[in-house]
């Protein structure tokens, strides 16, 4: 019979790699950190990196390079350095990898000014078209469908990723930075309205449940769905306080304030989430609101932790 361990026994602290953006070098740059804060290392060292995104592979990193007074472009660097530039011709940002890492979504901006949708072969870079004036592209867990948002109207919007008809959820969907989410069952998906309600919304029937109601006050912000499918965490408040909850609303738990700016990023265990403060450092706090721990503690901005995943 296997020895367990007793109930007293500390459990093991968060691991692996955290990539986050900081102007930690001057002029904004991405970074990544053990999540015990140590082996703190760039990636990039271009003048005006942010968001990154890590590829399912836990091998590569996009993120939006604009510095220098250039038109901004989606990067590629792998952990290593080595670095691709994903471009057109008037810019490109905010790159989302497909689950079977071999493609990306991201925004690009037509001549008349209006954001689309593109899709990127991750090797080639060769892009096509997906959504016209539509941004916030999000893959589904399967890779079959990417939501997107239509500026103008908010609608929430399903694009098969392979082409084919797109359909309107008949939700309205906030066009601040607060992404749609989806739940890892493919089934659902977490989404801010542009009264700042968060709103759990069926992905077959566009039939919607909401979570927490407009304050007035800040409201509710970045959703992000735990791995096991049964958490939401979100920004909630005027203080932008990290909040878990189940996703019929119930069980909610106030863990810390944010910077208000910068989405959680669940560890691939769903044990803890990666935030940015007040004081813009990054932080490291368990599910249940134990173990809070800084990994960054620079007078530098650091902010979009992205937890890269196992393995």
């Amino acid at each position: 019979m296997p020895l367990t361990p007793p109930a007293s026994a500390p459990s093991p602290g968060p691991s692996g790699l955290i990539a986050f953006d900081s102007t930690l070098d001057g002029g904004g740059s991405i970074f990544v950190v053990r999540a015990d804060g140590t082996g703190l290392r760039h990636v990039s060292r271009e003048t005006g990196s942010a968001h990154p995104a890590w590829a399912p592979d836990g091998r590569r990193i996009a993120y939006d390079n604009g510095g220098d007074g250039l038109e901004t472009e989606v990067h590629l660097a792998a952990t290593g350095g080595a670095v691709r530039a994903l471009r057109r011709p008037n810019g490109a940002f905010g790159a989302r990898w497909s689950p079977d890492g071999r493609r990306l979504a991201f925004v690009a901006t037509a001549a008349s000014g209006r954001p689309e949708v593109w899709v990127a072969d991750a090797r080639t870079l060769r892009a096509r078209r997906l959504a016209a004036t539509a941004t916030l592209p999000r893959w589904s867990p399967n890779g079959r469908v990417v939501a997107v948002v239509k500026p103008g109207s908010g609608a929430l919007v399903l694009v098969p990723s392979g082409g084919g008809r797109p359909r309107r959820l008949g939700v309205t969907a906030s066009q601040g930075p607060s992404a749609p989410a989806w739940a890892p069952d493919g089934r659902r998906l977490a989404v801010v309205d542009p009264a700042g309600r968060l709103e759990v919304v069926d992905a077959r029937t566009g039939g919607l449940h909401r979570l927490t109601p407009s304050t007035g006050r800040g409201g509710a912000a970045l959703p992000a769905w735990s791995p096991d499918g049964r958490l939401i965490a979100a920004l909630v408040g005027p203080r932008a306080v990290l909040t878990v909850m189940r996703p019929d609303g119930s069980a909610r738990l106030a863990l810390a304030p944010t910077d208000g700016l910068s989405a959680p990023a669940w560890s691939p265990d769903g044990r803890f989430l990666a935030f940015a403060d007040r004081a813009h450092h990054l932080e490291v706090i368990g599910r249940a609101g134990s173990g809070r721990r800084r990994l960054t503690s620079d007078t530098a901005a650091d902010a979009d932790p992205a937890w890269a995943p196992a393995g």
